[in-house]
């Protein structure tokens, strides 16, 4: 009867052996597989905030390269207009002229201080560029880590699992195949 024991025990430790190879198999699948499903709207995502910068880039590009032709325009056109302004004034000397002058002036400062203003907006737009590659990096980073964690969390959850259930079988079947003695007791009855 020992002897079938310790057969069976072998072979419950052989059946454990192969569970405990499908785990690992398992776990080694759920992994991959996680990291395949996170992995393309990962890049999806990083995908799109790339496009995001690249068509701010090009709309801040744009948007200074027609401020500066329309400032251009308007600065030709505004010094044209002065220079004009001016001979007039020259040739009248009168107190319109003079009122004339002063208007004109304000209003090119008032010109250089909105364009002043919009380079620094444009600026703004640029480092909000910037900033959006810097998260989006940060991101990636963050990914790979959680990624990593997450595996090697559930690997070790998994592991210590199995470790505690082998135990358990083991201290059973330890039980189960120990020697038993068996006492008979005489009673004396009445006979």
């Amino acid at each position: 009867m020992a002897g079938d024991l310790a057969g069976s025990l072998e072979k419950w430790k052989a059946v454990l052996a192969g569970h405990v190879q499908d785990l690992d198999k398992a776990s080694a699948n759920f992994g991959n597989g996680v990291r395949t499903g996170f992995d393309p709207a990962i890049g999806a995502l990083q995908n799109s905030l790339a496009e995001h910068a690249r068509q701010i880039e090009q709309t801040r590009t744009a948007w200074g390269q027609q401020l500066q032709t329309a400032l251009e325009a308007h600065g030709s056109q505004v010094t044209a207009a002065s220079q004009q302004m001016a001979q007039q004034l020259e040739q009248t000397r009168t107190a319109w002229g003079q009122q004339l002058q002063a208007a004109l002036e304000g209003y090119n400062s008032q010109l250089a201080a909105a364009s002043r203003q919009l380079a620094g907006q444009l600026e703004r737009v640029g480092d909000l560029g910037q900033r959006i590659e810097e998260v989006l990096h940060v991101q990636q980073a963050v990914d790979g880590t959680l990624k990593a964690v997450t595996t090697t969390e559930e690997f070790r959850s998994t592991l210590a699992a199995l470790r505690s259930h082998l135990e358990e079988s083991d201290a059973v079947l330890r039980e189960v195949t120990k020697p038993r003695t068996i006492r008979l007791v005489e009673s004396e009855h009445d006979l």
